[in-house]
């Protein structure tokens, strides 16, 4: 046996599989509960909006006509959650309600991105726009530490009126009032 022989390996028992990082992520975010719970619960507020039309051809209403012989009438195989004060279906009326607030969630964020994404560009290219300053001193402003950020501050500026056993006391009822408060 050649030297050259003893050392060749196989290619297959070389190297593992690779993994894309895509597919880590998601057996990352599998193994977050709460994460989890949250995903299908919008998935399931997703399909329960999304319905609406398919719920609406099959009952026969209109979420918009009114029908006032039926005001409040209390929940039926007619109206599930049954009707309001113009005697229009309740469910009906939610589903679209959510469809819409959805969209608006959709297009806040895709707007906070592309702005988001603007800002990041003009920062880093030395443009002395206004954006260019204040926008990362803003994201600077939202990432600091709480007690640094909310726990000195609002005594010191109590000072000229506060001893020091007044601003230790504003000290920690400031800190008391913040510590469950997330920014």
């Amino acid at each position: 046996m050649s030297a050259g022989e003893a050392t060749a390996v196989p290619a297959a028992a070389s190297f593992e599989a690779a993994v894309s990082p895509w597919r880590l992520r998601w057996r990352r975010f599998l193994r977050h509960r709460p994460g989890v719970l949250a995903l299908a619960t919008l998935l399931a507020l997703v399909l329960l909006c999304l319905a609406a039309t398919p719920l609406q051809a099959l009952l026969g209403i209109d979420p918009d006509a009114t029908d006032l012989l039926s005001r409040y009438d209390p929940p039926s195989a007619a109206h599930w959650l049954g009707t309001d004060d113009a005697g229009r279906d309740e469910l009906l009326r939610l589903m679209v309600g959510g469809q819409i607030s959805l969209l608006v969630g959709l297009f806040a964020t895709l707007a906070g991105d592309v702005m988001g994404q603007h800002a990041e560009q003009r920062a880093g290219t030395g443009d002395d726009g206004p954006g260019a300053r204040g926008l990362p001193r803003v994201d600077d402003f939202h990432h600091r530490d709480r007690s640094e950020l909310l726990g000195r501050r609002p005594a010191a500026r109590l000072r000229p009126t506060l001893g020091a056993l007044g601003r230790t006391c504003a000290n920690c009822l400031v800190h008391k009032s913040l510590a469950n408060c997330s920014i």
